[in-house]
């Protein structure tokens, strides 16, 4: 099927026909043919543009001669890889994306679909502030040295963060993420993007102002939602991109950001705010150019966590992916829940930077063990914890406090310091929360499907002797939950009364 798809012949039109009818439009081949026939040895090519009735297939072709048992020639075998495709994905991407991206790709390219689809993508744009000003009094040569050189490092940052360089305007950049490969984590990688863009360009203009520069200023505009992905343009030149109203707005917050700034859509602000490592400022809502209301925006500030951090973010999400879906309640949400309660209590405590990034360490990895099971789930967290976490800079010392921190969890929960009671308390934070009732549903639906269902009653019963058994430990969870948690025993009790 593979030959009759290069040579666009179907098995009939070529079986007991003499190569010169098959191959009558290719002089190469039947070259390579001749010389087989003639040398008796194996003739190869490379790169070769095969035109085979009426198709243009780029393929590697080697013609071998064919022996009988006497060692004489009976015919030849001809051998074609096709480039056809990998060629074309290679010449598309190559320049838009990092090599990771690219030999993704290669690895299935089912993951691409060039003729156009749908896709939900984040959309970066970055825009040097005054440049057309600043450029009337430079010479041309700077101007495009100066330009290279800011390239140069944004481009590399795009690239580090897996993102999809669609295209430079002057001195513009559009960036993609979620095209050609979708990704869980696209938007917070945008943002990644955007905030390591703006700090290496602090040092860029050091440089500059040594050397009596202009500093560059760029502002950043982010939005998040449907687009039309694939290759666009006219037959002699097409270009990989996305088109819609999702990106039009991306590009309008660019448009209205300050210097320095970061803007971003609601959309995304929705998309990253659960996982409680970026800190935003909302701002007014705005009009722009192709919108009837008005646009809620947000700046993004900074991201509120140490490398180190970042990256037990980043496996254990990845980890988290996995887990089974019957886990209602033991989920990535319940995770990110107590990673972001965890540092509120902390910073409410006083606890140092230091003690801060085990907390919020220790916070990631407690539930790990659920991909296993969940009885003595704790210890099986405490082990993934001590596998990881050395490759992630992480000392002995560090991490046997992590894990002691992780076994302050088990119910019934005995923290024997600080930080194990910030890690206990921000486990259970919910119970003192007006969403109490909705993640105890979790919790039941959970329960119930591990143990058979559980009766109305029974499952009230059990969360009244727990909540009569459960008390905070830290001094900022007594004074903001105990009162709400107490509330929602005296609403359970009230039911049998």
């Amino acid at each position: 099927k593979a030959a009759s798809k290069i040579i666009n012949l179907e098995r009939e039109q070529v079986i007991g026909n003499h190569y010169e009818y098959v191959f009558e439009s290719n002089d190469l081949i039947n070259e390579l043919l001749f010389k087989c026939e003639e040398e008796v040895k194996t003739i190869s090519s490379t790169d070769v543009q095969l035109i085979c009735n009426g198709k243009n297939t780029t393929v590697n072709i080697s013609v071998s001669p064919l022996l009988n048992d006497l060692n004489e020639p009976i015919g030849s075998v001809v051998a074609m890889e096709d480039l056809s495709n990998l060629d074309k994905l290679k010449s598309t991407f190559k320049k838009y994306v990092s090599k990771q991206i690219v030999d993704k790709l290669l690895e299935n390219e089912d993951l691409l679909n060039l003729g156009g689809q749908e896709l939900t993508v984040t959309t970066l744009f970055s825009d040097i502030r005054g440049f057309t000003r600043m450029s009337e009094n430079m010479q041309p040569i700077d101007v495009v040295k100066t330009l290279n050189a800011y390239f140069d490092l944004m481009i590399e940052v795009v690239f580090k963060f897996d993102g999809t360089l669609d295209k430079i305007i002057g001195d513009e950049l559009m960036v993609i993420y979620g095209a050609p490969i979708p990704g869980h984590d696209d938007t917070k990688r945008a943002l990644f993007t955007a905030l390591e863009m703006q700090r290496l360009l602090e040092d860029f203009n050091d440089t500059r102002k040594k050397v009596g520069a202009n500093p560059i200023e760029i502002g950043i505009g982010i939005n998040r939602g449907k687009t039309i992905a694939g290759n666009i343009g006219s037959k002699e030149q097409m270009n990989y991109t996305v088109i819609g109203d999702a990106v039009n707005l991306a590009s309008r917050l660019c448009s209205n950001a300050k210097s320095g700034q970061i803007l971003v859509s609601e959309s995304v602000y929705l998309e990253v705010v659960d996982y409680g490592i970026f800190d935003f400022q909302r701002l007014d809502s705005i009009f722009v150019k192709g919108k009837e209301n008005e646009v809620s925006i947000f700046s993004l500030v900074k991201c509120n966590c140490s490398p180190k951090v970042i990256a037990a973010f980043d496996l254990v999400l990845e980890l988290l992916l996995k887990l089974a879906p019957e886990l209602y309640y033991h989920s990535i949400s319940h995770t990110l829940d107590v990673f972001r309660t965890s540092r509120n209590i902390a910073l409410s405590e006083g606890i140092s930077d230091s003690d801060l990034e085990l907390i919020q360490v220790a916070a990631l990895f407690h539930d790990t063990g659920f991909l296993e099971k969940s009885v003595g789930h704790e210890e099986i967290s405490c082990k993934l914890a001590q596998d990881n976490l050395g490759s992630l800079g992480f000392n002995k010392e560090q991490i046997t406090s992590v894990c002691e921190m992780i076994r302050a969890t088990k119910i019934p929960q005995q923290p024997t310091n600080l930080l194990g009671k910030i890690l206990a308390d921000a486990d259970l934070d919910y119970l003192g929360r007006t969403d109490f009732q909705e993640i105890a549903s979790l919790l039941y639906k959970e329960l119930s499907h591990q143990n058979n269902l559980l009766l109305e009653a029974e499952w009230d019963q059990i969360q009244i002797k727990f909540l009569r058994n459960h008390h905070y430990f830290t001094k900022t969870s007594i004074k903001l939950r105990t009162e709400q948690k107490n509330k929602h025993l005296q609403s359970l009790i009230e039911k049998y009364l």
